[in-house]
């Protein structure tokens, strides 16, 4: 690989076995029996993608077996039968239209839509059924969307979906009749949205909660009532979040709801309602080794791990407190780099972890050590950004500089 086909942006399982590849230069095709890549577009015989621009975004396989592609020059759809690609061409003088421009996300719902984030031009629905796309934007629908920049999407088990708008609040759409609640803050309502710049969503089916994550707080939203529950930062110490501005949320096996900020961590326990904050102290070796959490990781042990700038993290439940992983030049088995990416578990229970700078770990849990493989080993990158599995038990890393296919 080379050039802008270094640059990784997605991976998914196509067909025949074949992964499909999300790059800046377009999308590539990896031949798993042969471990062979090819260009997307001579792989299909088709001979350009008829734009100026075609750098890819994300990637989807939908419910037709049907490849979306989402670009900066919007959206191609590659049909399994024949092979042929389709550029979604725009509309805006219809309802019932597709947004031509930027393309950042793609997600398929319980229904089968395939549903489509754009930067500045709202969100847009393509429904297989009908087989036509349903334009959500303020242009179209004034009195729909509250914003264009869709920042997140969920869904509850009635199919209705929840769309976390920038400065726009929370926009819920009923699937059956296409009408939309707005969710927004009101400076004379308290029992109103806290903030209108919503970053992160959660849907727990078991009491219907909807928690959002937005720049001012966090909000609990029971969506068959409407009413909604404020969290914020508290002058008493540890009664309130570690920080109003929410980056990410993500739930455990025991329905606690851990909150990553750049501030450091909370932690909200559903039985007593109550935070447990954590966050760096240089004093306090069993403190979190950094406030900016890149990523939470629950494996099948149920261990947490916490990614941060500056090392890796497992809580330890029993005294509520951190083991650090850092790296040390007089400890070989230890991190090579604590700009920790990602974390992964594979099939056979193996936690793996990514590096910015330190390329791919292997962790020995019970030992405390790790194994590191980087690009004196093969590796086309020392940066790891990502790790996905196959059905064949092969890791694929996305890295600085491309794809690696990986068996350790």
């Amino acid at each position: 690989l080379s050039g802008g086909r270094n640059w990784i942006k997605d991976i998914c399982m196509g067909w025949d076995r074949k992964l499909w590849l999300a790059c800046q230069a377009g999308f590539l095709v990896f031949e798993t029996t042969t471990g062979e890549f090819s260009d997307g577009l001579q792989a299909l015989g088709i001979e350009s993608y008829g734009r100026e621009h075609h750098a890819m975004n994300t990637l989807l396989i939908d419910q037709e077996s049907k490849l979306w592609l989402a670009s900066w020059d919007g959206v191609y759809v590659i049909s399994p039968d024949t092979r042929e690609m389709k550029y979604l061409e725009e509309n805006t003088g219809l309802a019932h239209a597709f947004p031509q421009g930027s393309a950042i996300e793609l997600y398929l719902d319980q229904i089968g839509s395939v549903w489509l984030g754009t930067w500045n031009r709202g969100a847009s629905y393509h429904n297989s059924e009908i087989k036509k796309f349903g334009l959500l934007s303020q242009k179209i629908y004034p009195e729909g969307l509250t914003g264009d920049i869709a920042r997140c999407m969920v869904s509850d088990e009635s199919g209705n979906l929840y769309i976390g708008i920038d400065q726009g609040g929370v926009n819920k759409i009923n699937r059956k009749d296409n009408s939309f609640t707005h969710f927004r803050h009101d400076d004379n309502n308290p029992g109103s949205l806290i903030h209108d710049n919503v970053r992160a969503l959660l849907y727990l089916e078991k009491g219907r909660q909807l928690w959002i994550g937005t720049q001012g707080g966090l909000d609990l939203m029971n969506i068959g009532t409407g009413k909604i529950q404020h969290f914020q930062t508290s002058s008493e110490r540890n009664e309130g979040l570690v920080s109003n501005d929410i980056r990410c949320l993500s739930r455990d096996i025991f329905n606690r709801i851990w909150i990553g900020t750049y501030s450091g961590l909370s932690v909200y326990q559903p039985i007593s309602g109550n935070f447990n904050n954590f966050r760096y102290n240089p004093e306090d070796q069993r403190s979190l080794s950094d406030n900016r959490i890149y990523c939470i990781y629950e494996d099948s042990n149920r261990d947490i791990w916490v990614a941060t700038r500056r090392g890796l993290n497992k809580y330890i439940p029993e005294t509520m407190t951190f083991k650090r992983f850092l790296s040390s030049s007089l400890d070989t088995a230890s991190l090579a780099n604590d700009f920790i990416t990602c974390v992964f578990e594979d099939s056979k229970n193996r936690l793996l972890i990514g590096t910015y700078g330190g390329g791919l770990h292997l962790m020995d849990r019970e030992k405390e050590m790790f194994h590191i493989w980087n690009s004196n080993d093969g590796l086309p990158n020392n940066v790891v950004y990502g790790i996905l599995e196959d059905r064949g038990g092969n890791l694929w890393l996305s890295t600085h500089r491309g794809v690696s296919k990986f068996k350790p």
